[in-house]
């Protein structure tokens, strides 16, 4: 056997070897960096980070010239609602739905999977209902039409890319 067979049989071989230690070590980096950041995490389960809220807010603003003081109480508003939407359901519930939105199974199979009460989902539309009444509230009649444009611009857009395939 020649030297450049005998080495690439042992270069081979050592691959061939180690192969499981970096296959290991490849798939255990990125886990370990989601699990030192909350805000990765977040974003692969599809949540919205405190980070991606604010840029909603600032687009927001600029789309429909908010005062500061308007962007304030709305600042306030959305964590309100989010913090009331948040206490309806237990910590078993809200760590099955952030499993399921993990693995892709969308928001209505996530919720099914966590065995969200009709009583539940009938309080977290509430919620989300007098946040909207809140927000109207906080609008001049020339945002708030701007704002109900875009809402149900975006719920069209949402219906249509949520439609089973």
């Amino acid at each position: 056997m020649s030297f450049n067979r005998k080495a690439f049989a042992i270069v081979t071989g050592c691959a061939l070897l180690l192969s499981p230690l970096f296959s290991t070590l490849a798939n255990a980096r990125p886990n370990a960096v989601a699990n030192s950041n909350s805000t990765t995490i977040a974003r692969k389960m599809g949540e919205a980070t405190p980070e991606k809220m604010e840029q909603r807010l600032q687009k927001m603003a600029k789309e429909l010239n908010l005062t500061p003081a308007q962007v304030d109480q709305i600042r306030t508003l959305r964590s309100t609602t989010r913090t009331n939407i948040d206490g309806v359901l237990s910590a078993d519930q809200k760590a099955i739905i952030k499993a399921a939105l993990a693995e892709k199974k969308g928001h209505k199979a996530a919720m099914q999977a966590a065995n969200v009460t009709d009583a539940q989902r009938a309080q977290r539309k509430q919620i989300w209902k007098d946040s909207k009444t809140a927000m109207e509230k906080i609008l001049t009649p020339e945002q708030r039409a701007k704002w109900t444009a875009k809402m149900q611009e975006h719920k069209g857009n949402t219906q249509r890319t949520n439609v089973p395939r």
